[in-house]
């Protein structure tokens, strides 16, 4: 251990080794690469500006989707971003007030929205999901997050968005995804909850659902049983560099000093590129949710409302809603009126008990590269940085996954998951 001054005691890494692996960020990945370093035996100390434990996944529907293969940006979507554009209840929409920056990441998402790219991420992003996937099974089978593996079911109220849905099962297909197309009666067979508007439904069996804070909460505490050093309301300002690494992360507590560094601050990623001399993609796309007492009568199942981009999450004794996309949006403060609008695009397919009891209300920013591929792997030109960050609305899902190859990329080993598709020189 390292003889610290009285000043440095003050700070809750005072005790860490000089070469301790510095995350930035407490999500869901930040705490699944700690807990998988902690296991290889590496000391680690957690910084993030808020609560660890409770970044953007932890207002989710829970939803685990290895069925999300295809990403956000396909063929297509810059007609489906004009159409919802236009609409005056939107699913997406764009702040009044973005940077100059912004623009340039639209004009590159939409570059990016090509079959070739489709092709292309496709097949990483199906092994990554199924390594995920598998990883929150196994956390399941030890620690209670509400496991459930019923399955997904997404549902359409309208022919023409049900006959896209036909095409999109396709596709899934293709890449090795089991999805089954329902009918309005197999639908409510399944779901009795769905209304008649309910027309049909995708059934996307291998995917699963929990209860995000159960998640989150149980790899916090196998953190702090492994001495993983947690430093909540601790502000990374800026990376500190010596002979091609980096030797420190400045904070708002004083220097840490590190020897390895892994980015994992979601939507609050790409401030670190100056320092690190790359630019890091990322904008934020703020979602929002509505938790309540579950319903007598309530879904039985994870859904999504297609046409709706809807997501709902039933727990044991709860009922989630979650949903809406506002890019380049940076508050955390749900909208009422938005919120409020959730509840009213859920009673449009489903039928449950006429007054709800409210929980809470959330708002989070969702993590959005141009491609719609996750960023993981080396920051570029410093040798001890990794970056993982992107995952957008799938980083419950991704999260365990992605901390297990991040973990073997800190410690020299062989990935479980090609992360090629996955680096950051992507986009130079």
């Amino acid at each position: 251990m390292s003889d610290r001054s009285d000043a440095a005691a003050t700070t809750p890494w005072a005790n860490t080794e000089d070469d301790a692996v510095a995350i930035i960020g407490g999500g869901i990945v930040g705490l699944a690469t700690a807990v998988e370093l902690a296991r290889r035996g590496r000391p680690i100390v957690i910084v993030d500006q808020a609560e660890i434990g409770a970044g953007c996944g932890i207002g989710s529907a829970g939803h685990i989707v290895p069925s999300h293969v295809i990403p956000l940006a396909a063929p297509g979507m810059a007609q489906t971003l004009r159409r919802e554009l236009g609409r005056r209840h939107r699913a997406l929409s764009i702040a009044p007030t973005v940077s100059p920056s912004f623009w340039a990441w639209a004009v590159s998402f939409l570059r990016h929205c090509t079959s070739e790219s489709v092709e292309s991420a496709a097949p990483a992003l199906a092994a990554l999901g199924q390594l995920s996937a598998e990883l929150t099974s196994e956390f399941g089978q030890t620690t209670d997050i509400h496991y459930a593996d019923g399955g997904l079911l997404d549902v359409y109220g309208s022919e023409n968005a049900f006959e896209q849905a036909s095409s999109h099962a396709d596709e899934l297909r293709a890449h090795g995804v089991d999805v089954l197309m329902l009918d309005a009666q197999q639908t409510r067979e399944l779901e009795p909850t769905a209304n008649e508007a309910v027309i049909g439904s995708l059934l996307l069996s291998d995917d699963a659902s929990i209860r995000p804070a159960s998640l989150l909460d149980g790899l916090r505490d196998q953190a702090l049983r492994a001495g993983v050093v947690l430093a909540s309301r601790t502000e990374a300002t800026g990376l500190q560099f010596e002979g091609g690494h980096a030797v420190a992360v400045q904070t708002n507590r004083g220097p840490l000093p590190v020897g390895h560094v892994v980015v994992a601050a979601g939507a609050w990623s790409g401030r670190f590129g100056k320092d690190l001399d790359v630019h890091i993609p990322v904008v934020s796309a703020r979602g929002l949710s509505l938790t309540v007492d579950r319903p007598a009568v309530s879904p039985r199942r994870a859904m999504l409302l297609g046409e709706q981009h809807v997501a709902i999450g039933p727990n044991r004794d709860e009922l989630r809603i979650s949903g809406w996309f506002e890019l380049g949006r940076m508050s955390l403060s749900p909208p009422p009126r938005r919120v409020a609008r959730l509840e009213t695009l859920a009673r449009s397919r489903l039928d449950f008990d006429t007054t709800l009891t409210n929980r809470r209300t959330w708002a989070g920013l969702r993590p959005m590269t141009p491609d719609g591929v996750p960023i993981i792997g080396a920051s570029g030109r410093w040798q001890n940085v990794t970056i993982a960050t992107g995952h957008a609305m799938i980083g419950l899902s991704m999260g365990l996954g992605t901390g297990r190859v991040v973990a073997q990329l800190v410690d020299g080993e062989r990935p479980d998951v090609d992360l090629d598709r996955f680096s950051l020189t992507r986009f130079s």
